[in-house]
């Protein structure tokens, strides 16, 4: 496809790019973006560091990894610079950290990670100071790109977030809710990482982008898994290309995953008035102002609705939620590292009747569907090893609880993933009481790895099963 240029922003637009992996991606995202489009890179306005040539000072955040790289695709050369809060391609390691382990480097890694969180909601540098900011500051990043691995309740996490034991997140899009933090910043968010578009995510991405002040104009992402690096490369590549000739950035997203096989994969969410988004108009800076609010008129485009469909609100249908050693586990706390789970730990489901009743109808059933990362992960699932039922603890719950395979994606398929049980008698709650077994059947030795639940209940005077995926209030992290 012919290189068209793009007529150059009327004012000084910036970027910035975020990776916790192999960062060929944010480096061909960010170059081909300054190339085409004429942006400026946010990191470039910082001081370069005296004692490496590679890197830019922030005298504010001086651990922080900000490094200029150069990598190769497909015989094309990409350099850039961004910030690596996990070290260079995740490796754990950074010229301003002591340790000569990734683990002993984990205090430092936290540290970054932590500001990151949030960064990315409100990416800012202060231009007198020369630092960055994630509050007040001149000089804004309008688009952010990020580079990571993530989990269906919208968390982002690096290389070894998902290998090495207590280190965070990039990002969680739940704590950011819970904490009550809100975009106040940039216009779009381009992510490149599996999942965290998925459905259940979207109460929590109606609440971060409609900060009337600073709205988000919209996120384009995965709905389901992502390419590896050198994939995601190509796909942003085809997307800034369709840009160039003029399209909107929902057609560009739905068009660059489409002509690449993946159409089932794409989603964008954003305001109304954003859907039609062009650079040119970007460039110009003619974009429609956000106006509605209340409530927000946001619309999810996918392969199911290429035209969009209106995002609302969605409560959960009836109560689930996982707790440890008697204390809840909430969006707010989960990823306390007291309130992530190992073997032998004690934690309980609690199951509440359907919204606005009191207590259960008789004979009702439920069913629990425990999901290691998504439901197609290629990971054995087997409740009857991953946990051992506690009947003289659990209460409300007619024993013995059977399991079954309801998973028709499990990677073995005879292995049971979901525990069927009948309610006994109208308790107004009941309790499936576990001790934690092995949560790693493969021995594949991850950490900080999302466990959900997808729960299926039918109550005898209602004709449909209902089933809801308790991304926010069903989810356990494993340590």
């Amino acid at each position: 496809m012919a290189e068209i240029q793009v007529a150059p922003p009327t004012t000084d637009l910036f970027y910035v790019g975020i990776d916790g992996t192999d960062v060929v991606d944010t480096l061909a995202w960010g170059a081909l973006w300054r190339k085409r489009f004429g942006w400026n890179n946010l990191l470039l306005t910082l001081d370069p560091d005296p004692k490496h040539s590679n890197r830019r000072l922030d005298p504010a955040h001086p651990t922080l990894p900000l490094i200029r790289a150069t990598r190769a695709h497909r015989g094309v050369s990409f350099s850039d610079t961004c910030i690596m809060p996990e070290g260079l391609d995740g490796s754990g390691h950074d010229v301003s950290w002591p340790g000569t382990t990734p683990q002993a480097n984990l205090a430092q890694m936290n540290q970054q990670l932590t500001f990151t969180q949030t960064f990315v909601l409100n990416p800012r540098v202060d231009s007198a100071a020369k630092t960055l900011t994630d509050g007040a500051g001149d000089l804004i990043a309008d688009v952010v790109f990020i580079s990571s691995h993530g989990a269906q309740d919208g968390d982002m996490f690096g290389v070894r977030g998902y290998t090495q034991a207590g280190v965070d997140d990039i990002f969680s899009l739940i704590q950011a809710v819970a904490l009550n933090r809100r975009f106040t910043g940039p216009k779009w968010v381009l992510l490149s990482n599996c999942n965290t578009l998925f459905q259940a995510t979207h109460n929590d991405w109606l609440d971060l982008i409609a900060d009337p002040a600073a709205p988000l104009r919209g996120i384009t992402g995965f709905r389901d898994a992502c390419p590896l690096a050198d994939g995601s490369v190509d796909l942003f590549a085809t997307m800034i290309d369709f840009m160039a000739q003029g399209r909107t950035i929902v057609e560009s997203w739905q068009r660059a995953l489409t002509g690449h096989g993946l159409e089932q994969n794409w989603i964008v969410l954003c305001h109304e008035e954003a859907a039609g988004d062009t650079i040119q108009d970007w460039n110009a800076s003619t974009l429609p102002p956000i106006t509605k609010f209340s409530p927000p008129a946001v619309s999810q485009f996918t392969s199911d609705d290429p035209s969009g469909r209106a995002v609302v609100h969605i409560d959960d249908p009836f109560g689930l939620g996982w707790s440890k050693d008697g204390t809840p586990i909430t969006a707010a706390n989960r990823l306390l590292p007291a309130n992530k789970i190992k073997t032998g730990d004690k934690v309980a489901i609690t199951i509440r009747p359907p919204a606005g009743a009191p207590s259960f109808e008789a004979g009702t059933r439920v069913a629990l569907m425990l999901v290691y990362i998504r439901v197609d992960y290629n990971q054995i699932v087997d409740v009857t090893k991953m946990f051992i039922i506690d009947p003289a603890t659990s209460s409300g719950i007619k024993q013995p609880v059977r399991t079954t395979t309801l998973n028709q994606f499990a990677f073995k398929k005879d292995a049971p993933d979901t525990w069927l049980m009948e309610i006994d008698g109208t308790p107004a709650a009941a309790v499936l009481s576990l001790t934690v077994g092995n949560l790693d059947l493969k021995g594949l030795g991850h950490h900080n790895v999302l466990l959900r639940l997808r729960g299926f209940m039918k109550v005898p005077s209602r004709p449909s099963v209902i089933t809801f995926d308790f991304i926010r209030n069903g989810s356990i992290i494993a340590a």
